[in-house]
């Protein structure tokens, strides 16, 4: 499946919730860590061939309306507890 993830001989289904700490868990042991949007869309730009298609991170968006009404969209790409083992295990 293309939505798999080796590491070394290991494949590892990255987008099953039954799935997810043990897929952290073999990455941190093979020296990996997760990527953000931002470094993720640097890492794309620097190595076009690296990928075939794009990819998804630990980000989220929140959107609403600010106290004037104006439409508003955050992004955060900051560590939360779905980037760290020890909370979801």
């Amino acid at each position: 499946m293309s939505q798999d993830l080796m590491i070394g001989e290991e494949e590892y289904e990255i987008f099953e919730r039954e799935n997810i700490v043990a897929t952290l868990q073999a990455c941190e042991k093979a020296g990996y860590s997760p990527l953000f949007m931002p470094e993720f869309a640097q890492l794309r730009i620097a190595h076009p061939g690296l990928f075939k298609g794009w990819g998804r991170t630990m980000s989220i968006r929140a959107t609403g309306k600010t106290s004037a009404g104006s439409a508003l969209e955050i992004y955060a790409h900051v560590p939360g507890d779905w980037s760290q083992r020890q909370y979801i295990s």
